[in-house]
């Protein structure tokens, strides 16, 4: 917790040590966790659409790359709507799943107050929307691949505990297929601002996540199907 404050901290070079630091203690509990035959949970998430932006299945990407969790993109109802609506579902012990649901939400408050501030001040209009977003999304990315842990035994600690989390999402999703998603750009301008503004972000604790917005989290066997 003391560390996650750092990380909101003004100072970039404190701020990169601090996520740094809470990275390699994920790594580190992740393993521990799974040790101690680990609590595993799946969450369900939605936004009350019925598609997801590039950008946001790009969030999720980059979960399941630094998070320490799978997800697995699926249809869900909404009653109050009466409509089949688009979610995903995050898998993985409950530390983590409450970690990754958190960044995913914090992610789309953040990408969200970053395009309105570049419409402002570049004019942009909002055919560069799309490919802006995208950028700070990927911007993103290579500031955490550029953090990741990169000692062989931390390395090996995560591969190692990340078996446990692929057995159980397997064992919950058995007949799940693996499909690459592109997304092409039409604004090279538009995404290298954003990618700039993208290895800016510094996750904290400043944004939570609307409470209609909070997945359902669950646990033990798969649902009938």
């Amino acid at each position: 917790e003391k560390l996650l404050a750092l990380a909101a901290s003004s100072n970039e070079h404190e701020a990169a040590v601090a996520m740094q630091r809470v990275r390699e203690l994920y790594a580190r509990h992740h393993l521990e966790t799974a040790q101690r035959a680990p609590d595993f949970v799946a969450c369900t998430v939605t936004l009350g659409k019925q598609r997801f932006e590039a950008h946001e299945t790009r969030i999720v990407s980059l979960l399941t790359e630094h998070f320490f969790v799978r997800a697995l993109f699926l249809d869900s109802y909404d009653p109050e709507a009466m409509r089949v609506v688009k979610a995903f579902e995050i898998i993985g012990t409950r530390e983590h799943v409450a970690l990754a649901e958190y960044v995913f939400h914090f992610l789309r408050h953040t990408l969200d107050a970053l395009w309105r501030r570049h419409r402002t001040a570049a004019g942009a209009d909002g055919r560069a929307r799309r490919d802006f977003l995208i950028g700070v999304v990927d911007g993103f990315v290579a500031k955490l691949r550029a953090q990741a842990p990169s000692a062989p035994q931390e390395t090996a600690l995560v591969l190692a505990a990340s078996k446990r989390v692929d057995a159980f999402y397997r064992k919950r999703h058995p007949r799940v297929a693996t499909r690459a998603q592109g997304a092409g750009l039409s604004d090279a301008d538009a995404y290298q601002s954003g990618r700039a503004e993208g290895g800016r972000i510094t996750l904290h604790r400043g944004v939570q996540a609307d409470a209609e917005q909070r997945g359902r989290l669950l646990g033990g066997p798969p649902p009938r199907r």
